[in-house]
């Protein structure tokens, strides 16, 4: 009989949807194996289960272990004897086969032609580039203005690289924006621009300044504030010798600060002051004014980016995005419209076109298919992009009251970022099961010297607001041995 660690015990709880971390080594595939052999226990059929996965190779991994397992217990129990015959009726696959699927059985309600075929990605690629240099070299009269003012500022490999980017990303509602409410625009930026540099509170509330009120207004902050007035003057009687670097050019900012008369001055003065305030050996300085001396520092640095109330940097770089988009729109278009012609589909229009046909356009659809999906198993779901995420929502419904799906993935091991997967999304996603998650903690492969190894550097290195948790795990060969070496 399979002995389970406590956490895989949990994970295999059935009557309830789960949500499991695994990280390398812990036994997903196992994991995975396991819970559909104890679904078909309970009283389901193969064609009840859907399993997907991200890649052809680790579904066919999946589909030769659970149909082994099924094999091996099929010798003594009749019940899986009866699943293993009708194992073919079962789907396991990957989420663009799984598509592809639904939309060859209802292709004329997704608006496709029956026998449409799909272009892979060398195709597609050159289909877009080949597109994107058309436009660019041949505008028409609607475009032509933008693409003057972007070859105006950028090289034309540089206009092509954006308006790649713009075209794969798909997602138009921040243009949108952009275009329709440039002012809401501008303070998302201006606040996601005080938080990446670091800049206090106090110039968070500058948010509907113009350039010259903010610069007024930190000069006055320069000043008034208790910490960076005591460095200030600790500096200005400091010895002549200790006055280098960094801290003499603070000290010549500060007197020519209170000079200046126009916010150009001021601009100028602060463009000048970017090198880090240090103390020295035979000159402390107390940390607390360094480190607000350094605040001010990195708010110099970033001034001439900082996009200000009717702020040239703004208005120019608001001008610079909308052409790139009108220019990959334009782009998008034709491209469309070469693929309609040709009854052709890419992988990202399969995850597209089912996302839109399991709607509320076709309540039917969304009902057949979710009703033959009994269960969804999803392995690697780290990897999943939002519309794939969208999907499961709606075939599976409410996963924190019903007991339909089982996802596995490991935020650490995301690998496809270049096709959309978003770390954001799967923590969002690993929400909706509220309570009904867990992580395993035993590692399978690594020896113990590498677990302890890994359970002490990596709490150090996942210490960002954005990335991932990390569970220490437990090395479950605890006899082996091996070491580890830092090579420098």
């Amino acid at each position: 009989m399979t002995e389970y660690t406590p956490a895989q015990k949990k994970s295999l709880e059935l009557g309830k949807s789960i949500s499991v971390t695994a990280g390398a080594g812990t036994g997903k595939t196992f994991l995975l194996t396991q819970r559909y052999i104890s679904l078909l226990e309970s009283g389901a059929y193969p064609k009840d289960i859907v399993a997907l996965t991200y890649t052809e190779k680790a579904a066919s991994e999946m589909q030769t272990k659970i149909s082994r397992e099924l094999k091996k217990q099929a010798k003594t129990k009749p019940r899986m004897q009866e699943c293993l015959d009708s194992f073919s009726q079962g789907t396991i696959s990957t989420f663009h086969g799984f598509c592809l699927s639904i939309l060859k059985e209802f292709a004329y309600e997704a608006n496709l032609e029956p026998g449409f075929t799909i272009m892979d990605d060398l195709d597609k690629a050159e289909l877009v580039e080949n597109t994107i240099r058309d436009v660019i070299e041949n505008p028409g009269d609607d475009l032509f203005d933008a693409l003057v003012r972007l070859h105006l500022r950028m090289h034309q490999t540089s206009i092509s690289d954006y308006v790649k980017l713009i075209i794969e990303n798909g997602d138009n509602r921040w243009f949108e924006l952009l275009k329709g409410e440039p002012e809401t625009v501008r303070r998302i930026w201006y606040c996601r621009f005080i938080e990446h540099f670091g800049i206090g509170d106090d110039f968070s509330e500058l948010f509907d300044a113009s350039e010259k009120e903010y610069l007024f207004a930190l000069r006055r902050m320069f000043f008034e504030d208790s910490t960076n007035r005591a460095l200030l003057n600790r500096l200005e009687t400091a010895d002549e010798k200790h006055l280098k670097s960094g801290r003499e050019k603070y000290l010549n900012l500060a007197k020519s600060l209170r000079k200046a008369e126009t916010h150009t001055e001021i601009r100028s003065l602060f463009a000048q002051c970017t090198s880090a305030v240090t103390a020295k050996k035979d000159f402390e300085i107390p940390e607390s004014e360094l480190d607000r001396a350094n605040e001010f520092v990195n708010v110099f640095k970033a001034l001439p980016y900082l996009p200000g109330k009717d702020s040239e940097v703004f208005s120019v770089t608001r001008e610079i995005l909308l052409d790139l988009y009108d220019a990959a729109s334009v782009c998008a278009k034709k491209i469309a419209s070469a693929k309609r012609n040709a009854g052709i589909l890419d992988f990202d229009d399969i995850i597209k076109k089912t996302d839109e046909l399991l709607s509320d356009k076709h309540p039917e659809i969304l009902e057949a298919v979710s009703s033959r999906c009994r269960y969804v198993l999803v392995d690697e779901v780290q990897d999943n992009d939002p519309a794939l995420v969208s999907l499961l929502r709606k075939i599976c419904g409410d996963v924190s009251k019903n007991d339909r799906q089982f996802i596995v993935g490991d935020a650490k091991q995301s690998i496809y970022l270049f096709r959309g997967a978003d770390s954001n999304v799967y923590a969002e996603f690993q929400d909706d099961f509220g309570k009904n998650r867990t992580a395993l903690d035993t590692s399978f492969r690594s020896v113990p010297e590498i677990i302890n190894f890994v359970n002490k550097i990596f709490p150090e290195i996942f210490t960002g607001k954005y990335d991932p948790v990390y569970d220490p795990i437990e090395p479950n060969r605890k006899s082996a041995k091996g070491s580890v070496s830092l090579i420098t």
